[in-house]
């Protein structure tokens, strides 16, 4: 701002006069201060000449009769032409000059506007208030927009959202009900009583109801097995195997017997037994062929005609079609009793008929029908001779697959006869058919021969294998004995009638169910002999077997048409009550036992559970997958805005604020305003008015007018840069998170509010600016001062930057005459600069805004029913310095009244203020105030107020003084100059107090030097107020430069007194110093009390922070502020707590911490701390208190959920699992040790111990089993080739030696072979002795074992018998041998090797190993191995086990971190709590095998152990081989936790195992699997934590774990392949053979020439010469 004029310089004399001055005669002529002339005259008026017309006029009202051309002249005075030329002159250069000075104004504003009207920060805070207010208001229809969505949600409309599949619930809880409806309905015991009643009472003509009563029951019964299986799968994670599947084949088969609509009776029985001639009964005539021999050779099937059949057909034949006869063909099996040839033969035989039969056009079915019907008996019985034919030939049994034959004798018309052939047939396939035609009877006729009452093996086997192929098999059995007609006389007849009977009762027959017959009669003529003899017979034997034939027709009639369904009925009754009702019971009990269904839908319907559920699940789903996201990515746009884009916001606002408005203001600048013109346009008489003042005024008020507009303009546009770029911005961001909301969410703020609220913000400034720069004339400089005045006041710091900034000219900018006002500074933006101003106990909180001038206020801030106050300072120029509060002990009354101190200055005049005044706790309103004027125009940069502990006195510590007043008598005891005093200069800036004295700190300002201070600590008596001791002032350790002594942010001090020990903490900010102190009280005066450092008085290098305050919690702890801290998550301050027994040592705790974490949208900034009753308040940098209060042990404090404007008081709650906490303090809970746990259900002040069995890592919620988690690998290190790799040396060893330990002796071939000898030496002397003693009984076995043994010597060519008795043991080694050799062929490849019999060494194998690194390079022809690929496509799967953590998957993120680019996140595919409840497991797959991946664990958690696995499956692609891969390892230590950042490596190895084939020719075989290497670096935390202090341990925000996986460049290639192959082995092992014999010969050889000749000496020596003896030794030659 140029220079103004002072107040002095007024051109009051410049004004229009319309009198004349009083009389004088002589014109003095005087020059005032701004070099204008004036003339006095000392008569008349004054005249002013016009030097372009020449003519004088005068001064004073104009004659109106006056002419133009006339020379006027007034009071008859002519005045001289000199005289008006220099009026002429005067009064062009004034007008000439007040318009100059209008441009240079209108320069001058226009630039002070552009640079400095718009304060960045305080346009930073505006828009962040609107973001805020966009934010609280987003989150304040929080419950709004999910009301408006939940009928979307419950709808399943709202997309991208994951919807829980409630099909499985319902299949469960439908499963459920239908087991309860069963258990009460059809299993009930009721309804089994009901169906056995209807069972018992059912008539036979009642069949088809019968039978849909059994499809009604097996319906429901199918219901309640897939309720079963729905249950098992929920219970056992599968269906119960083998029950439910074997009661669903059951149900199946019995539905099918039921539905059926024709029944098969299989005739069955051995061979002979009389089924072709109880088949020929049947019909009434003989087709089937009776004989002694084999008869039946194909299937025959009678069946009675049905209204579809023609009634002429009599016979249908049904041949194999071609690819059935040929599967069939080459099925065909050798007879028992049949050659090679007869065999092939047989088969040639059977092609032949085919293709003949083929040729004659009979395929694939034949008919035979009764053409004549007349001739009926002649054509049925050649069709019977064509048939028999077909029926008796065991070659059609290849051929024809059935026969069936028509008959109308039989009794049902639902049921069909089927003759099979017999089981024991030597042809197989007669047997095969058999089997596959009771398999699918539904009963059948066991044929028995009466002639041979008890049952052969073959019928006891062939009733085995009936009933094992049918349910209840014996319940649908009917025994027909046949041929006792063939008795001689009635007592055998009788015999054999009860003995066969009796022996099919045994095999589980129903005796009803047994009859005697005789077929033979039913298809003899009734007038034959033969005839009258058998009837004769059967009237003999009785009425049994007479009628036996007839019954049992009957019997099967009824049976299939009554009986059968009825069996079915019953067992199906029967499976329901055996099986289905236990399990029903069982499975009800186990669903209430593990609670499957909930307990809110055991009595609700499943739609109402549901909803309820989604209900329910909205809250959450609605919070994360919505609001939540949608909240903090605004938020997190917010912080980016307001922190990280900090700076850019400030240059873009002033940027932007400064082109447009220097824009808009051209053309202002460009108008010049010529006063001359303008007055003589105003006056119209002359241009040369004397007095321009009211014209300027006018001028510049215009100007105002409009500059005022352009600001308006400029701030327009502004507002409207700031609506859409950050307004609208946010908006989007919001709807761009979750367009859900789109529609929903529109915010309140509006253009027309934010051009408001930012044009009062920029006029808040800019009109004081231009009324004092613009507004008023130079020529009113006192207006004009006062302009200037109010516009410091209004913006002090605005007026202290211009006019702390020189112009061009070098002039500061500011009137002289003000600049004091610029030199005195309140920064009311830092709210720690210049004194304390928050103070609180149990019953009230406050804070004064010397930004908003106000305080604000918390009543009773540690009950829920507290509440906030504003009140705006009395005082509209009052600096708040410091605050204290006083303690209320009249509590009971509605008018309580809460007293405040407050330290302040007048701004206008510095008068130094104590005031004193109480606020009502139920209406926040202020009373009895009290304000005393310490000191008047001296302006203090620091203050601070102190009240005793009795709160009898307040004590005022300033920059130039100390001050008492008395609480009770309020009045001002006693107020001293510190510089008369203390006797030195010193500047205070920290003070604590006790009950008797005061400790204060500042600087000590060098005498000699004043750019030189020390930092200097004063020890204050109270009663009466003097200084009794100082630390040493000239310790250059606490010298340091300073230019000013005003407050900085780097001269921040503390002071805490401990009153108990009296231990006085200090701490100097700009030297990085805390100094402990004691004071010594030991002296009864007063007085003699000095100020001592103590042992190791000092602590520096901390290498955190500035420690900027320091309060004293309790006797033993001490809470220090940290102002700066790099790299914390939730502020750049933190509050330290040190134990009082070791300051600066080891720190307690930290706050904020994991468990009392700082949930704000900007990170904190911690500026004063002060302390009462054990609990914390913090002030911080956005004028907010945190309150953090004292818990009891077995809590701790949290971020609230509900917290005021200006304050935030911790809420109080318990532990959190797997810490605990035993002492009363502020700080977080302690880890759980280990081998201790909390589950964190209740308040936790000491961890329950563990089993010593379980592991219990620190900060343990509960007990784990290591076998649960163990490591493991999938590959092994690669055997070495055996020592001995040659097959002949092999042989050698392990069958001509004998060793190790007794089984391995046992096993020997050797050992073996020796007993073979001893037997054969055994053999050989019973022989001599057989010989020796002429035994008559042995002599014949003695010839023949003799003969024997000749012809069984493979040793030599003698032929002695002796050589046949050795070659025994030649053929056990031969055994033993092959055997190995056999298994040794067996043993390759290792992967398919096995313990040997053959051999004790369980390490043989037929392998020889070779291993080595190679790199995957490529084959001559560019190819590689399928196996490469098939590797590098494997997808891999992590699983990650965290142990012993309490976090849950919302907690736990996944990404992969690229160098260079943003990471990309890896989505969970499954996250799951193990079966412990303390295991969380995460399952996601690896994008790459290159990769570096992170794991986030996000909260307060402790994560005792982790797993690492790597999975991924299999695949065969021809001779290549890629196995699954399944590789963990553990990672565990006892007595530590994760690290805060955990890594480690892992390396993957290629294993490729080449297996060579075992014969030449074959394919290689190629198996490869990934080897991972885990690297075993530290990745826990007793090292870190032993390092940087426990502390640590809770000042982390999340948990962090990476892995980086790798491949090794080389693979592992293991070579396999054999040592002998088949071809080769066979060759050794015959020569081998062969070589064991030539071992025998030589002994023989060895005999012959050297015992033999030693053995006749011997003789010859003894004098034996018997020829006995010789004959016997030439025997043994």
């Amino acid at each position: 701002m140029n220079r103004i004029i002072n107040s002095s310089d007024q051109l009051g004399n410049f004004r229009g006069q319309d009198h004349p001055p009083s009389a004088s005669t002589e014109t003095s002529r005087k020059e005032n201060r701004n070099g204008t002339y004036i003339s006095s005259i000392s008569s008349g008026s004054l005249s002013i000449y016009d030097e372009q017309s020449k003519d004088p006029t005068t001064d004073g009202r104009r004659s109106r009769t006056a002419s133009a051309s006339t020379k006027s002249i007034v009071t008859g005075t002519t005045l001289r032409p000199s005289a008006l030329a220099f009026s002429n002159q005067q009064a062009v250069e004034l007008s000439k000059r007040v318009s100059e000075q209008i441009i240079a104004d209108k320069a001058e504003v226009v630039n002070m506007i552009a640079n400095y009207a718009v304060e960045p920060s305080e346009m930073l805070h505006l828009v962040e208030r609107w973001m805020q207010r966009l934010l609280g208001e987003f989150k304040r229809q929080r419950d709004s927009f999910k009301y408006r969505l939940s009928d979307k949600w419950q709808n399943e409309e709202l997309p991208n959202l994951t919807y829980e599949n409630h099909d499985h619930l319902r299949q469960v809880y439908a499963a459920y009900r239908d087991l309860e409806q069963a258990r009460t309905g059809v299993l009930s015991q009721k309804s089994f009583d009901q169906l056995n009643n209807y069972v018992h009472d059912i008539s036979e003509s009642e069949t088809a109801a019968m039978k849909e009563r059994f499809n009604e029951v097996a319906d429901h019964y199918s219901k309640i097995l897939h309720a079963l299986e729905v249950i098992d799968r929920e219970v056992y994670h599968s269906s119960n195997g083998s029950f439910t599947s074997d009661t669903k084949n059951t149900l199946a088969k019995l539905k099918q017997l039921n539905n059926k609509e024709t029944h098969t009776i299989c005739i069955v029985g051995l061979e002979k037994a009389g089924k072709s001639t109880y088949t020929n009964a049947l019909l009434g005539y003989e087709l089937v062929p009776t004989a002694a021999e084999r008869c039946t050779q194909v299937r025959t099937v009678l069946k009675p005609p049905s209204g579809n059949v023609d009634q002429s057909l009599l016979a249908t034949v049904k041949f194999y079609d071609d690819d059935e006869f040929q599967f069939f063909y080459e099925k065909m099996v050798k007879k028992t009793d049949e050659t090679d040839d007869q065999f092939k033969e047989r088969q040639r035989r059977v092609m032949v008929v085919r293709e003949d039969l083929k040729s004659k056009l009979k395929f694939p079915d034949e008919y035979f029908r009764v053409d004549n019907l007349n001739g009926f008996e002649t054509d049925r019985s050649a069709i019977c001779r064509e048939l028999r034919d077909y029926i008796t030939d065991e070659v059609y049994c290849n051929i024809i697959k059935e026969i069936s034959i028509y008959s109308n004798k039989l009794r049902g018309q639902n049921y069909e006869l089927l003759d099979v052939p017999g089981f024991d047939s030597p042809i197989k396939e007669h047997r095969t058919a058999g089997l596959d035609a009771v398999k699918n009877a539904d009963a059948f006729v066991f044929l028995t021969n009466g002639q041979q009452p008890n049952l052969t093996q073959p019928q006891i086997r062939l009733l085995t294998e009936i009933q094992q192929n049918h349910f209840e098999a014996m319940q649908r059995a009917f025994g027909i004995i046949t041929k006792l007609d063939l008795c001689l006389t009635s007592t055998t007849y009788a015999d054999h009638h009860d003995k066969a009977v009796n022996e099919l009762i045994a095999k589980k027959f129903k005796r009803d169910h047994i009859y005697v017959a005789c077929p033979r009669i039913e298809s003899v003529r009734k007038d034959s002999d033969e005839y009258d003899a058998i009837h004769q017979k059967l009237n003999t034997f009785g009425e049994d077997i007479r009628h036996g034939f007839e019954r049992s027709k009957d019997a099967l009639n009824k049976f299939i048409e009554y009986e059968l369904p009825k069996t079915h009925l019953k067992q199906l009754i029967e499976l329901g009550r055996a099986r289905l009702c236990h399990s029903v019971i069982e499975r009800l009990n186990l669903i209430r036992e593990k609670r499957i269904i909930p307990d809110g839908l055991v009595d609700a319907s499943i739609d109402d559970y549901i909803h309820q559920q989604k209900m329910e699940s909205w809250d959450q789903i609605y919070e994360t997958n919505i609001f939540q996201p949608a909240f903090e990515k605004a938020n997190d746009w917010h912080s980016k805005v307001v922190t990280s884009e900090r700076l850019k916001f400030i240059e873009d606002v002033r940027q932007t604020f400064h082109d447009t408005f220097r824009e808009k203001t051209k053309q202002f600048l460009s108008s010049t305003e010529d006063i001359q013109r303008q007055l003589h346009q105003t006056y119209t008489y002359t241009k040369l008015q004397l007095n321009p003042h009211q014209l300027d005024s006018d001028i510049r008020e215009q100007l105002c007018f409009a500059l005022e507009q352009i600001v308006d303009d400029t701030s327009d546009i502004l507002a409207k840069h700031f609506y859409d770029q950050y307004v609208c911005g946010l908006e989007s961001i919001i709807h761009n998170a979750c367009p859900y909301l789109k529609d929903l969410y529109r915010a309140h703020l509006t253009l027309e509010r934010c051009m408001h609220e930012t044009h009062a913000m920029i006029l808040r400034i800019c009109r004081p600016m231009i009324i004092a720069t613009l507004r008023y004339s130079h020529l009113d400089s006192e207006v004009k001062t006062n302009a200037i005045t109010e516009f410091i006041y209004v913006a002090p710091t605005v007026a202290y930057n211009i006019a702390c900034t020189t112009d061009q000219q070098g002039s500061n900018g500011i009137a002289e005459t003000n600049i004091l006002l610029c030199a005195v500074q309140y920064n009311k933006n830092d709210d720690s600069a210049h004194g304390v101003r928050f103070s609180g106990n149990d019953q009230i909180l406050v804070f004064a805004s010397n930004l908003w001038k106000i305080l604000r206020i918390r009543i009773h801030p540690l009950q829920t029913s507290s509440r906030e106050c504003t009140i705006v300072y009395p005082m509209k120029n009052l600096f708040v310095y410091s605050l204290a509060v006083l303690w209320t002990n009249e509590t009971d009354s509605l008018n309580t009244l809460l007293r405040i101190v407050q330290a302040a200055e007048d701004m206008n005049t510095q008068d130094v203020i104590l005031s004193i005044f109480g606020v009502n706790e139920t209406s926040c309103e202020i009373y009895e105030s009290q304000k005393h004027i310490v000191r008047r125009k001296e302006h203090q940069d620091y203050m601070v107020i102190k009240v005793d502990p009795a709160q009898k006195s307040v004590y005022l510590f300033a920059d130039a003084f100390i001050s008492s007043f008395s609480i009770d008598d309020s009045k001002i005891h006693d107020t001293r100059d510190l510089d008369v005093h203390i006797y030195f200069p010193f500047r205070v800036r920290a003070v604590d107090i006790t009950d008797s004295y005061m400790v204060a700190a500042g600087y000590y300002i060098l005498p000699s030097n004043p750019d030189l201070i020390s930092h200097v600590v004063l020890l204050f008596s109270l009663n009466p107020l003097r200084l009794l001791s100082t630390t040493d002032r000239q310790d250059p350790q606490f010298r340091r430069e300073s230019k000013t002594l005003r407050y900085t942010v780097e001269s921040t001090m503390a002071v805490a007194i401990n009153p108990t020990y009296n231990i006085v903490v200090v701490t100097f900010s700009s030297i990085n110093l805390i100094k402990v102190l004691y004071v010594d009280k030991n002296h009864m005066s007063s007085s003699a009390w000095t100020l001592n450092p103590t042992k190791g008085h000092h602590c520096s290098n901390i290498n955190i922070a500035m420690c900027r305050s320091a309060v004293w919690l309790n006797d033993l702890s001490i809470a220090m502020l940290f102002s700066t801290v790099p790299n914390r998550p939730w502020s750049t301050s933190e509050v330290h707590v040190y134990d009082a027994r070791s300051l600066c040592g080891n720190v307690s705790f930290v706050f904020p911490n994991n468990q009392q974490h700082i949930q704000w949208l900007t990170s904190f900034r911690f500026l004063q701390l002060t302390s009462w009753s054990g609990h914390l308040l913090i002030l911080t940098d956005d004028e907010t208190m945190l309150l953090i209060p004292s818990t009891a042990p077995g809590f701790t404090s949290s971020w609230p959920v509900k917290f005021g404007f200006s304050d935030i008081v911790y809420n109080v709650t318990p532990c959190i699992a797997g810490t605990f906490k035993n002492t009363t303090n502020i700080g977080p809970c302690k880890v759980c040790p280990s081998q201790t746990k909390n589950l964190g259900k209740l308040p936790c002040t000491e961890c329950e111990p563990c089993a010593s069995t379980s592991f219990c890592s620190l900060g343990s919620i509960g007990e784990i089993s290591l076998k649960n988690y163990p490591s493991y690998v999938q590959t092994f290190v690669y055997p070495d080739t055996p020592d001995t790799n040659n097959y002949d040396d092999l042989l050698v060893h392990k069958i001509l030696t004998i060793s190790g330990p007794r089984h391995c002796i046992v096993i020997s071939p050797v050992f073996w072979a020796l007993l073979i000898i001893v037997f054969c030496f055994i053999i050989w002397f019973s022989m001599i002795l057989w010989k020796k003693f002429n035994c008559p009984k042995g002599g014949p076995h003695r010839k023949r074992l003799t003969v024997f043994f000749r012809e069984a010597n493979i040793i030599n060519e003698d032929k002695h018998w002796i050589g046949g008795l050795f070659s025994f043991a030649c053929l056990g080694l031969f055994a033993f041998t092959c055997g190995f050799a056999f298994e040794f062929l067996s043993l390759y490849p290792i992967e398919k090797s096995f313990t040997p019999f053959f051999s004790c060494d369980n390490l043989l194998t037929n392998s020889v190993f070779e291993s080595a690194l190679q790199l995957p390079l490529t084959s001559p022809d560019g190819n590689q191995w399928d196996i490469f690929n098939m590797l590098d496509d494997q997808l891999l799967t992590v699983t990650v086990d965290f142990l012993n953590t309490v976090a849950d998957c919302s907690c736990i993120t996944v990404q992969q971190n690229r160098p260079g680019l943003e990471y990309l996140t890896v989505p969970h595919k499954l996250c799951t709590l193990q079966h412990d409840n303390v295991t969380r497991s995460i399952t996601f797959d690896l994008p790459a095998h290159h990769i570096d991946i992170q794991i986030n664990i996000t909260g307060p958690y402790f994560i005792g152990g982790i797993r690492l696995c790597l999975r991924s499956n299999g695949r065969t692609k021809g001779e290549h081989t890629l196995h699954a891969l399944d590789a963990c390892h553990l990672f565990l230590s006892t007595n530590e936790t994760l690290l805060p950042v955990a890594a480690c490596d892992i390396v993957l190895v290629k294993v490729i195992n080449v297996t060579k084939p075992l014969n030449i020719g074959d394919n290689t075989l190629y198996n490869g699997r990934w080897s991972p290497s885990f690297a075993k670096s530290s990745i826990f935390d007793a090292l870190f934590y032993e390092q940087y202090g426990q502390h640590y341990r809770y000042q982390n925000k999340h948990v962090i774990f990476m892995f980086t996986m790798r491949e090794y460049p080389f693979y592992l290639q293991n070579i396999q392949q054999p040592i002998v192959r088949r071809a080769e082995l066979i060759f050794h092992t015959l020569l081998f053979c062969t070589l064991i014999i030539e071992l025998f010969s030589i002994s023989f050889l060895l005999v012959k020439l050297v015992a033999k000749p030693l053995m006749h000496i011997a003789i010859r020596c003894f004098g034996t010469s018997s020829k006995r003896n010789v004959s016997s030794n030439t025997e043994l030659s």
